[in-house]
């Protein structure tokens, strides 16, 4: 596997590991944009947007990093490593997947 690969593999399981936290906090953002995507096929035209939804994520991904940043890497590497299948992180084989969102819960990440 290349460099290239192992970085959009680690890149995909983030935003799988985050995706609930995602939804919660940058639905209207992703709408907003996908929207503007659809009614323009111009990529210059939903700048704004796209803008908008990355300030969105990268906000989340800090809130993450800061509270529960452990649980959250174990959780994106389990994924990582089981080819993207959700049910390779699930009980009986450590629930990285339960114990992320317990401490996302429990740190009050979700809005």
């Amino acid at each position: 596997m290349t460099s290239s690969q192992d970085d959009d593999d680690q890149i995909s399981a983030s935003l799988l590991a985050a995706n609930r936290l995602l939804q919660k906090y940058c639905n209207s953002q992703n709408d907003s944009f996908l929207l503007c995507k659809v009614e323009d096929d111009n990529p210059k035209a939903c700048h704004q947007q796209a803008l908008a939804l990355s300030k969105c994520a990268a906000s989340v991904f800090q809130k993450i990093s800061k509270n529960c940043g452990s649980e959250f890497n174990t959780y994106a590497r389990c994924l990582e490593q089981g080819n993207f299948d959700l049910n390779q992180c699930r009980y009986p084989k450590g629930d990285s997947e339960k114990i992320f969102y317990a401490c996302a819960e429990a740190k009050n990440l979700y809005p």
